[in-house]
């Protein structure tokens, strides 16, 4: 009995990361295909080649049991002519994003770990695709003054290299939340 337990939980828990890896490979090729064309390295070209933009601040059920009930939503946006790849998790409910994205934690000044961390050791590495975008959550006591979140990425040919270690970041500096979210986060400690 306990193997056919140990099985199941196996098999559920396989099966996460290849839903993440479904929305992530995803993309409108025919628009991306128009504009990377020639030079232009980048969709938009008043955007970075990758980016993360605050959605909203909500307040739900937790993810899991002692979790805390209020998150924060952003998107991470791959506006480059290239696939971008992540370390990213499924998530136990749709409702907390599309994905949940390895993120770091740290005080925006002097670059100190508070929390969290970049690398993964068990998770799907996956593509987002030219032009696409993930949704993702963290709980909101993540968040503090003077700090920023950088999740870790990485060019598609940069994977083809071998012994290749480059990896880039994005951050987001929590200074940017709106007012009404900035009140609700605790100062750094």
């Amino acid at each position: 009995m306990s193997r056919l337990v140990t099985a199941l939980l196996l098999l559920s828990v396989a099966t996460i990361p290849v839903a993440a890896q479904k929305k992530a490979i995803t993309s409108s090729k025919s628009t991306v295909a128009r504009k990377c064309t020639g030079n232009n390295k980048l969709i938009d070209h008043k955007r970075s080649s990758v980016y993360l933009t605050f959605l909203k601040h909500e307040t739900m059920e937790p993810a899991d049991k002692g979790d805390e009930s209020e998150y924060l939503f952003f998107t991470f946006t791959n506006n480059s002519c290239w696939p971008e790849w992540l370390k990213m998790s499924g998530v136990s409910n749709e409702r907390h994003g599309d994905v949940s994205l390895y993120y770091l934690i740290e005080n925006s000044r002097s670059g100190e770990q508070i929390s969290g961390r970049l690398y993964c050791h068990v998770c799907s590495i996956n593509p987002v695709s030219p032009g696409n975008n993930l949704t993702y959550s963290i709980p909101l006591r993540d968040a503090k003054q003077n700090t920023r979140m950088r999740i870790g990425n990485q060019f598609d040919w940069e994977r083809d290299a071998s012994q290749n270690d480059t990896e880039h970041t994005v951050s987001y500096y929590f200074s940017r939340l709106p007012q009404t979210v900035l009140r609700k986060i605790l100062p750094e400690h």
